[in-house]
């Protein structure tokens, strides 16, 4: 049986056609991807919500110190912080209602969503906010 072969006319014009779609991929790659890079805030903002999350709360018995940076989370969307509240059981019945304060300070002073987790000095968590 004869072999057919291709006529290099036409391999040529399916190698445009694939360097063509690859162009358009590359010129729309951010539309594939989903959703657009999203700011994240400077090193300025995030000292100066330290610093307002210290002021607000230093006469708190309950809050301690924050346990962490205010670090982003690509996966979520969002950012965490974790805090530490003292021991005692009135104490960790207000850790989740001072996340909730927490949260909404973030949100109102640097305009992004935030997670705060509560944590005991033993480092069980006693209370969560998602906002």
């Amino acid at each position: 049986m004869a072999r057919r072969t291709r006529h290099p006319a036409v391999s040529f014009a399916l190698f445009l056609v694939i360097c063509g779609m690859g162009w358009v991929a590359y010129e729309n790659r951010d539309f594939f991807k989903g959703e657009p890079k999203e700011e994240l805030l400077t090193s300025e903002v995030k000292a100066m919500l330290r610093e307002t999350i210290y002021e607000v709360w230093e006469n708190d018995e309950c809050f301690l110190e924050l346990r962490s940076n205010l670090n982003w989370r690509p996966n979520e969307h969002r950012y965490l912080l974790d805090i530490i509240v003292a021991d005692g059981s009135s104490c960790e019945d207000g850790a989740k209602q001072l996340c909730w304060d927490i949260a909404l300070l973030i949100q109102r002073e640097a305009g992004v969503t935030a997670t705060v987790i509560a944590y005991d000095r033993a480092g069980r968590e006693v209370g969560r906010k998602v906002l």
